[in-house]
């Protein structure tokens, strides 16, 4: 039996807005930011508008994958802040700052019930797996968070070698799933898996395109009414992850990626 949990908006989130902390630390830099600039508007412009990189080409080295993701960082965190802050010569200690600060657990913070569900999976026979497409610094994030405790393992895309909602970072979600049970999944290929998430594109739809149960965890309550468009046997929505327990319990076997 393996659950899926994404990280953003899922298990945790940040303490305050990226907004926020882009203008705290230019002041603290002296960079200068159009002060009539909406810095979380545009931070959510950039993001959704931004190529990812392509992971599936990437080089072997993981050090080089790495260099590559902070690189995109850093031309995101220019446009979002625009040509002539970016232009300031204290921008490229104002990345790092940035870079590092986003990279430690205290800049994050779990939510009230995350580790209380994962504990209680756990308790009840569930391998718990990481699946998000955050770049190489989760790892150091949910460590301080102390999510490894409860996580069997963590997949990457610098790992999967894809993003969600590509079928092959599932596929090495669920690999990985199986290398922690070794002789343990049942013998005949069929797996208990589920897939928590916030995001309808990456989490949902690459989770059902994969066979694998989905959980959309919608805070906000977008969709009370549920998502009739998707098959209701495969699919449940939940407003927090106190829930996921129950309905991890009846979550059938399925053959994936055969």
């Amino acid at each position: 039996r393996l659950a899926l949990f994404d990280a953003t908006g899922t298990l945790m989130y940040l303490k305050e807005s990226p907004g926020e902390t882009y203008a705290r630390f230019a002041r603290d830099f002296a960079v200068d930011i159009d002060p009539k600039l909406d810095i979380n508007m545009s931070f959510k412009r950039v993001i959704s508008s931004l190529p990812p990189l392509d992971y599936g080409n990437l080089p072997a080295d993981e050090k080089e994958v790495l260099t590559m993701e902070k690189g995109w960082w850093k031309e995101a965190v220019s446009q979002v802040v625009g040509k002539e802050a970016a232009g300031s010569k204290h921008f490229d200690s104002y990345f790092e700052a940035l870079f590092h600060h986003f990279g430690e657990g205290s800049a994050w913070k779990l939510y009230p019930e995350a580790s209380s569900c994962l504990q209680t999976l756990k308790e009840r026979g569930w391998t718990i797996g990481i699946l998000s497409n955050f770049d190489g610094r989760l790892e150091r994030i949910l460590q301080d968070l102390q999510i490894t405790e409860l996580a069997s393992f963590i997949v990457l895309p610098k790992n999967a070698r894809a993003l969600k909602p590509q079928e092959e970072a599932f596929a090495a979600a669920v690999r990985a799933g199986k290398h922690v049970k070794r002789g343990e999944m049942e013998t005949d290929g069929m797996l208990s898996c589920l897939h928590v998430g916030d995001s309808i594109s990456c989490d949902v739809e690459g989770a059902l395109r994969c066979g694998i149960h989905a959980i959309c965890v919608d805070r906000k309550g977008k969709h009370a009414g549920g998502l009739p468009q998707y098959p209701r046997e495969q699919l449940d929505v939940v407003k927090d992850l106190s829930q996921i327990p129950d309905i991890a319990d009846q979550v059938q076997p399925r053959a994936l990626f055969q």
